[in-house]
């Protein structure tokens, strides 16, 4: 048996027991970030910290290959490579005097040492690790930093440190070791190593100087009198009123630089290209193609998305649940590939205010954030790539939001009782309430807009005042137009549309309520129990004429709504068939992607919902009703509307308030929120973490033969001869989609449908690749009264298949459901 089975990859050097291996790579190699365990039929990842464990939890196998992680670059003004001046002056003679790099650092060694200038760097990196780690944490606040700082401090710093020190010297001393100076200086360095990061003042001097830290500044937006008491009497006092900005410029030229970024936004935008009818993101809208794009010429410029909303800093059932609102803007690359576009990472803070101060105007609380895109898109920013310095334009392409905010911030009346509601057209409210096609000749256009704002009659006109973002050369309100269909169909015309549904059905006698929420309690959601629909409420359709869900639960309900109650209704009944009508309208615009062929279909899909709501309800049709029929323009001009609704920015204020909660204090609680989001943000700009892929499965893994897996005879003709074994996991998640065995997967577009399969056995590879052991399905037809694939199981020998995870048609699994009829039914998510 090998005396030294742990063994380093990058220098071959090896070592009897874990720790020597660990710290070996941490001071040879200055190793950050993950390392993957390459121990036979492992293939894990982990963070430095947990690999120790798990190398421990190995250290009964024969041997251990550890192969070090790509190297990431440390900033530039790294202050790691020198010594701090509160160090012992005895370090400087002993940090030059350099161990060869040839040494052999393994335990057999008689001279196990460490060049001190590397294990100063190795103990300075691990703790401006820890210090941006613990503020990056929602619920810790800087208060809780500084004292878990100082705990920490204490017990490295303690009297058993001590201790430990005057054995070893003295250990030293008596076998008259060469090492005793060095043992010394390193001593010295891990008393010191709190040093740098004692106090708050520290820290963040410390994480700027790594270019890490982005500090958010202050900028005036108005004043206002307040009661103080002063002498025992209350006086007025006139005070300054300010937001956060944290630059934008600043924010994307360090995200821009992380390793491998830069590279995967252009191919992704290059591949883009070459697609002419499936549409998935805004660049192939002619929005970017024929307005923004073109006056850049040839530079290298990419699409910007801002995102607006009002965030709530207290409980909502509080007494002061609606003072200190704040107004967030969130800024993204609005061509990062789709597997990212959605990580809440990828979407900064950039303006925090306090809502109420949108009174003193656009101009004030907006400027800053005004400038700094100016710069982007007219002067662009410099990063260095690859030792590449390259010039990088960024435009605003899209501002998101819901209906009020837009409207707010753009210019348009906030009110949509208003004569003209619309930002989008003129048309007056009264004949919106009949609409069901757009009309071209009452579009809003730049001209038209500017003469609303001269003529300066909100009632006439629909504008409040002129759009301050108008300033940019690459926007315009009236022609970067954006509509999000989780206000406008899931919040909007969804739950109308559900509401008077089940009112309908309840009152015809089809079912009751008692019924209904009988059948979705016992409903099989599969993967989607997380968005599992709450107890429907007779009083509140009754009486608000809505259905009182969330989004994710309402959208839950419309999809699976035919395997619910389908078997209760006749397939004739008008409402039905005004139900698949929503149904089919909520697949098309759901998708990730969006033919543009299919663009005519879906306007005159929106106007026969109008029409047949009109009809079956004896209603008018409200504000979200009209904001549909723009909705086939739009995504020609800016592609699908899903990758773009604001359900992603919505979880991002989320982070807001559960940091708001956390923190008593209220005073300038927009620039607290604001350092606490920019230290989020420094903890991945000092683990240098670009855009990487997200992959985990179950902590067990398995490796077994090919022929011990049931039913192997049927599929073993399709495994590689070279492969004996399969490393079989029960479950895995691939960029934020789980995956299990019995779901469901589409595997291939056949003639007439979608070719399902079934997961039978996963198992994953070294390099981080699912595979799926899969069993086809036999569609027997479309259910148009289930807007559900009828389905059976196939039993042929070629019904095997083994495919991988990146090459199904779609990402989302499904599930096999058993209807009443007897029959077993699998229902898309969206349209294909």
């Amino acid at each position: 048996m090998n005396s030294n089975p742990f063994s380093c990859s990058f220098c071959t050097n090896s070592f009897r027991d874990v720790k020597p291996l660990m710290v070996h790579l941490r001071c040879l190699h200055s190793l950050e970030g993950s390392i993957k365990c390459q121990f036979k039929n492992c293939f894990r990842e982990f963070p430095l910290k947990s690999f120790e464990k798990h190398l421990t939890w190995h250290k009964n196998q024969v041997s251990v290959d550890c192969p070090l992680p790509q190297k990431k670059s440390k900033p530039q003004s790294e202050p790691l490579q020198s010594l701090p001046a509160e160090n012992d002056s005895s370090l400087d003679s002993t940090v030059n005097d350099r161990v060869d790099s040839n040494t052999d650092l393994n335990e057999n060694s008689e001279d196990f040492n460490v060049d001190n200038v590397l294990f100063f760097n190795a103990i300075s990196a691990a703790v401006t690790r820890t210090v941006a780690n613990l503020y990056s944490k929602d619920t810790i606040t800087r208060s809780h930093v500084q004292e878990i700082i100082e705990e920490m401090r204490d017990l490295f710093c303690g009297t058993f440190f001590d201790i430990l020190e005057t054995k070893v010297i003295h250990a030293l001393q008596r076998s008259g070791s060469n090492d005793l100076s060095a043992i010394r200086v390193m001593f010295d360095i891990m008393r010191g190593m709190f040093d740098d990061v004692c106090t708050e003042r520290r820290r963040f001097n410390h994480l700027k100087g790594l270019d890490a830290y982005i500090e958010p500044s202050q900028y005036p937006v108005g004043t206002a009198n307040v009661q103080e008491s002063v002498k025992g009497q209350i006086v007025i006092q006139p005070i300054s009123l300010t937001g956060t900005i944290i630059s934008p410029c600043k924010v994307l030229k360090a995200f821009l630089q992380l390793p491998g970024v830069l590279d995967q936004i252009v191919s992704y935008m290059n591949g883009l290209e070459r697609e002419n009818d499936i549409m998935e993101n805004v660049v192939q809208g002619t929005l970017w193609n024929e307005v923004i794009k073109p006056k850049f010429g040839d530079k290298l410029v990419l699409p910007l998305t801002i995102s607006f909303d009002d965030v709530a800093t207290n409980k909502d059932l509080g007494s002061h649940a609606t003072v200190h609102k704040l107004s967030a803007c969130h800024l993204t690359i609005s061509c990062l590939p789709p597997v990212f576009a959605s990580v809440l990472e990828n979407l900064f803070l950039v303006l925090l205010f306090h809502s109420a101060d949108k009174d003193f105007g656009m101009e004030e609380v907006f400027r800053p954030l005004l400038e700094e895109l100016k710069t982007l898109e007219e002067e662009g920013i410099e990063i260095k790539v690859n030792n590449t310095t390259i010039r990088v334009y960024l435009a605003l392409c899209l501002l998101i939001g819901d209906n009020l905010g837009l409207n707010t911030i753009l210019g348009f009346v906030q009110g949509f009782t208003a004569n003209y509601f619309c930002r989008i057209c003129k048309c007056h409210k009264e004949a919106t309430k009949i609409q069901c096609y757009e009309n071209p000749e009452f579009l809003r256009t730049e001209q038209s807009f500017n003469r609303d704002v001269q003529r300066n009659d909100q009632v006439s006109t629909g504008v409040k005042s002129k759009c301050i973002w108008n300033e940019l050369s690459s926007f315009s309100n009236t022609i970067n137009l954006y509509v999000d269909i989780m206000h406008d169909i899931i919040e909007g015309v969804g739950n109308y549309d559900m509401a008077f549904i089940i009112d309908y059905f309840t009152r015809k006698k089809k079912i009751s309520y008692p019924e209904l929420n009988d059948l979705i309690q016992g409903f099989y959601y599969g993967n989607e129990f997380g968005n599992k629909p709450p107890l429907v409420n007779e009083e509140k359709i009754k009486k608000d004429e809505n259905v009182g869900f969330s989004a994710s639960e309402l959208l839950c309900l419309i999809r699976y709504f035919p395997l619910m109650v389908g078997h209760k209704i006749n397939q004739e009944d008008k409402v039905w068939q005004f139900y698949l009508c929503l149904r089919e309208l909520v697949e098309m615009l759901f998708a990730p992607t969006f033919p543009r062929s299919s663009i005519p279909y879906l306007i005159d899909l929106i106007a026969n919902h109008h029409k047949q709501y009109m009809e079956l309800s004896k209603k008018d049709l409200r504000p979200k009703f009209h904001h549909l029929v723009h909705y086939g323009r739009i995504i020609k001009k800016i592609g699908p509307l899903k990758p773009i609704w604001t359900m992603h920015s919505e979880a991002k204020y989320k982070e807001l308030r559960l940091a708001a909660h956390v923190i008593s204090s209220r005073v300038k609680i927009d620039y607290t929120l604001s350092v606490k989001s920019s230290l989020k943000l420094c903890a991945r700009f000092t683990m240098q973490k670009g855009l990487v892929h997200r992959f985990t499965f179950a902590p067990y893994s398995e490796e077994i033969p090919i022929e011990h897996i049931a039913g192997h005879l049927n599929f073993k003709h399709l495994v590689p001869s070279s492969e004996k074994t399969w490393n079989v996991v029960k479950w895995v998640n691939v960029d934020g989609t789980t995956y299990k065995p019995d779901m469901v997967v589409i595997v291939s577009i056949g003639t007439y449908f979608p070719v399902f399969a079934v997961i039978k056995t996963i198992s994953v590879t070294d390099q981080q690749q699912a595979r799926f052991l899969v069993q086809k399905l036999v569609t027997l037809s479309f259910n148009t009264h289930l807007h559900s694939y009828c389905v059976t199981k196939e039993t042929s020998w070629d019904s095997w298949l083994f495919v991988q995870q990146k090459n199904l048609v779609s990402y989302k699994p499904l599930n096999l459901r058993l209807f009443f009829d007897g029959h077993t039914y699998v229902m898309l998510r969206y349209a294909l």
